[in-house]
């Protein structure tokens, strides 16, 4: 009976009853899939944890293609996969499941192979293969996987803007204007430019220093209260005729740090163009 695997239960009558499986019959639509981390934490990175009916099983890391990866970090939640391997072979050790925390979930090498075709996207497309008596938890999956694609955007470029009515010329790069935002995505390859919604005072002064390069703002409006609109602000009329968009709010920036280290939430048509923060840094 080598390709089933046999549960004895003894009954109270004396008698044994053998219950018999196919070695391949595990159900991976009902299942989910976890990253755990050294002290037992869920995190983006770690070793993988399949849960099923049957208890916290361990996958085999030998036979995972970049595929299965995939479909693996989509199942616990993720976009895509950055990294994967044999666990014991982190270069971090926090970065992997430890012995005590397997023994206190009571894991156990489930998986030699989830068998997912090229193409496949969901654990519903693969068939897996139950790892052998043979196998040990020193063959355990690690994987590393992407975060939301809405974390996925950057902040590229913050400067201060304005144009000329006369000319339509965009010019950037001085101490005063409206704030002009460049974002990106890592992850669609997308950039996108334009206006940021007025913030918080108590941000301003790291935002001020993002833009211009200059200690602090000494003090913000609203777009649309700059009295020479047009002239030391971006205009209504390029905004206009360039299609301009209210691209991020909540804006808030780390001193001295780089731009890609600011936090920022994406705009919805909520915003108003002329509601964009303006500032004047010294």
């Amino acid at each position: 009976i080598n390709s089933f695997k046999a549960v004895v239960s003894t009954q109270s009558t004396g008698g044994v009853v053998l219950i018999c499986r196919d070695e391949e019959d595990i159900s991976l639509q009902i299942s989910s899939v976890q990253l755990y981390s050294y002290r037992g934490n869920t995190s983006s990175n770690g070793t993988v944890v399949l849960l099923t009916e049957e208890g916290a099983g361990l996958i085999a890391a030998e036979s995972i293609s970049r595929t299965e990866a995939e479909v693996l970090c989509r199942a616990a939640g993720y976009d895509r996969n950055l990294a994967y391997g044999l666990a014991r072979n982190t270069t971090d050790w926090r970065d992997q499941m430890s012995c005590d925390e397997m023994i206190r979930m009571n894991s156990t090498m489930l998986l030699d192979d989830i068998g997912c075709p090229e193409g496949a996207t969901d654990l519903s497309d693969c068939t897996p293969t139950r790892a052998s008596d043979r196998r040990s938890a020193d063959s355990a999956l690690w994987l590393s996987c992407g975060s939301s694609r809405r974390n996925e955007w950057v902040l590229s470029n913050l400067t201060m803007a304005r144009s000329d009515p006369e000319s339509g010329e965009l010019y950037t790069g001085y101490r005063y204007g409206t704030l002009w935002a460049t974002i990106s995505n890592d992850y669609t390859g997308e950039v996108r430019t334009g206006l940021v919604a007025r913030g918080p005072r108590a941000t301003r002064d790291n935002v001020c220093h993002m833009a211009s390069g200059q200690r602090g703002c000494s003090y913000d409006k609203a777009n649309k209260s700059v009295k020479t609109w047009g002239y030391i602000s971006v205009s209504c009329g390029y905004i206009l005729d360039h299609s301009v968009d209210v691209i991020i709010h909540s804006l808030e920036c780390p001193r001295g740090g780089p731009s890609n280290g600011c936090t920022f939430e994406l705009a919805t048509g909520d915003y108003a163009r002329e509601d964009a923060w303006w500032m004047y840094c010294n």
